[in-house]
């Protein structure tokens, strides 16, 4: 009887495939809005749940900010560190200190080098493409 080494290998490059995939880093996914947008958020983390528990995204907001920590620094990690950004725009962000204190700038520049993604998400009618 013969030995089928093709098959072995076949196996062996689909375990090699499953660990790589395995060893990926999860996506970091940076929430920014108003907070009296904060429901939209909650709503959109719940979709997010099953993602979040297979490790393959994580998410951060300002309503994870621990007390005491230094907000305008943790938040400018934070964003400097996703992989995607999504701005929840309302005439409530565009007029809030959140819209403000995140630095958009650095995000635009950061996405213009393909370091990151913005994904605007539109919750209410407002005239963001001249602000963004």
């Amino acid at each position: 009887m013969r030995f089928n080494t093709s098959s072995l290998r076949r196996r062996s490059n689909c375990r090699k495939d499953i660990k790589m995939e395995e060893e990926l880093a999860p996506i970091k996914i940076f929430y920014t809005c108003a907070p009296k947008d904060w429901s939209h958020q909650d709503e959109l983390e719940k979709h997010l749940a099953d993602l979040k528990r297979q490790k393959l995204i994580t998410t951060w907001s300002e309503q994870s900010i621990v007390p005491g920590e230094a907000r305008t620094q943790v938040i400018q990690t934070r964003l400097n560190e996703a992989d995607i950004i999504l701005v929840f725009l309302s005439p409530d962000f565009l007029s809030s200190d959140a819209y403000e204190s995140i630095g958009l700038q650095k995000a635009l520049q950061r996405q213009s080098i393909k370091q990151t993604e913005i994904i605007p998400i539109i919750l209410r009618h407002v005239a963001w493409k001249k602000s963004l």
